[in-house]
């Protein structure tokens, strides 16, 4: 009989197997109908692939980058090699005094989504205010901030796009919240920025994984700007870079995880 200890690793490496078999009988041919709709999203939202424009992601912590941007961050690495990503993170994620490694691991992290350090660049922010935790950030800062951070790459001219949390800030954490709120501030006066807030799902949706995929193409759903992940592998790859977050709870959100497969945005106007 399976010790207490045993049991949950053995079971979620079953139900990994099993994921892992219904993604390459059937995950992969949704991925190939999902090709199509992540190309006119995209067109929408940045642009003709011949544009030369900047595409920056704004999240609070490391991790945030792979656990839920990651379907657009992939995507547009395939799609759009005259873009440039920007991968802006506003703290180092210190609450538990793990900062400094986390630092390293976000770097580690994007070069596993192809972020290359070249013409891409990620900017991890420094700031006193803006400290990992379970409160909400000051919405003027953090305005400031991304303001600050953006502005020479929108000195050098083709255009900007800006994804970010929504609202409810995916998970409901409020420095995830405060991201949105400051970012929306920003667009009110940088009316020149297009800005898209990635969509909080219901519980159900949210752990939905691949099948809301299906979920999101089929011909009763109403029209939606989605990214469809071109490779849902990568995304266990690259939060395997953030080993000192990697924990069990994490390995099961990234197995049942919507946001590994599909990201669902809203303009902001």
């Amino acid at each position: 009989m399976l010790s207490s200890i045993a049991f949950w690793p053995v079971v979620l490496a079953a139900i990994s197997i099993a994921l892992h078999l219904v993604y390459r009988f059937h995950g992969r041919a949704l991925l190939l109908k999902g090709s199509r709709i992540s190309s006119q999203g995209l067109r929408l939202m940045v642009g003709n692939r011949e544009e030369k424009r900047t595409v920056a992601f704004v999240f609070a912590h490391p991790d945030d980058e792979t656990m839920f941007f990651s379907p657009t961050i992939l995507r547009i690495k395939e799609q759009y090699a005259n873009s440039r990503i920007l991968l802006i993170c506003l703290s180092n994620g210190d609450y538990d005094g793990k900062g400094a490694i986390r630092e390293k691991e976000l770097h580690q992290a994007a070069s596993s989504l192809g972020i290359d350090g070249k013409r891409d660049s990620v900017i991890l922010v420094k700031d006193s205010r803006l400290q990992d935790g379970p409160h909400f950030w000051d919405e003027e800062v953090v305005k400031s901030v991304v303001d600050r951070v953006i502005a020479p790459f929108r000195r050098e001219g083709g255009g900007m796009t800006l994804f970010t949390f929504d609202e409810g800030g995916v998970s409901g954490h409020k420095n995830h919240i405060s991201v949105f709120n400051g970012c929306r501030e920003l667009k009110k006066v940088q009316s020149d920025i297009k800005m898209f807030k990635l969509k909080s799902e219901t519980l159900w949706r949210k752990y939905a994984g691949p099948s809301l995929v299906s979920d999101v193409l089929s011909p009763s759903s109403p029209p939606r700007l989605a990214v469809i992940s071109p490779n849902p592998d990568r995304v266990n790859e690259a939060m395997a870079k953030h080993a000192s977050q990697y924990v069990f709870f994490r390995r099961v959100y990234v197995l049942f995880s919507s946001y590994c497969w599909v990201n669902v945005w809203d303009e902001v106007e």
